[in-house]
């Protein structure tokens, strides 16, 4: 038993549910995004809970305001995953997870920089474009923009297809 004059306190911790504006954001694109904390068991807004977000080149943190939400813009540097976690007092943490991704849409952007023609960007055809942005040349006869040249090596990284 308990010392005389000693009193025993079990508490309990709350479970949080955290719901996301998206689970997934292109690489290289600014992104707004919503992290909503919520108590679980009665499901009232979580004001003032710490939410951090890590990974993909994403290092930001934020409270949750009276409405138990989070906002961030952000703009992952590279594709991968995004650890979501929400802390608070009295609540055992919570995690989530986003996926940045390749954009769509830039296949056909990039297949000027496949010189290969195979479909996909290697190391070289990197190395060029990396080298055009740099010096202001050209590939394909148009100048190579910091964004493409970016997105250039994810594909180079990400193995994706260029096909036009």
């Amino acid at each position: 038993g308990a010392a005389e004059g000693v009193i025993q306190v079990t508490t309990e911790q709350s479970d949080f549910d955290v719901s996301l504006s998206q689970t997934t954001i292109t690489a290289n694109e600014s992104t707004s995004l919503t992290v909503t904390a919520t108590n679980a068991a009665t499901g009232d807004a979580v004001e003032g809970a710490s939410v951090s977000l890590s990974g993909a080149g994403i290092n930001e943190s934020a409270q949750t305001d009276v409405n138990g939400e989070a906002s961030f813009t952000v703009n992952a540097s590279s594709v991968g995953t995004v650890d979501v976690t929400v802390n608070d007092a009295g609540f055992n943490q919570a995690t989530a997870t986003i996926t940045a991704e390749v954009g769509e849409g830039t296949d056909e952007e990039l297949a000027r920089f496949d010189a290969g023609d195979d479909g996909i960007i290697d190391r070289d055809e990197a190395v060029d474009a990396i080298v055009a942005y740099n010096t202001g040349g050209t590939v394909g006869g148009e100048e190579v923009t910091r964004d493409q040249a970016v997105q250039v090596i994810i594909a180079y990284n990400t193995g994706q297809t260029v096909a036009a």
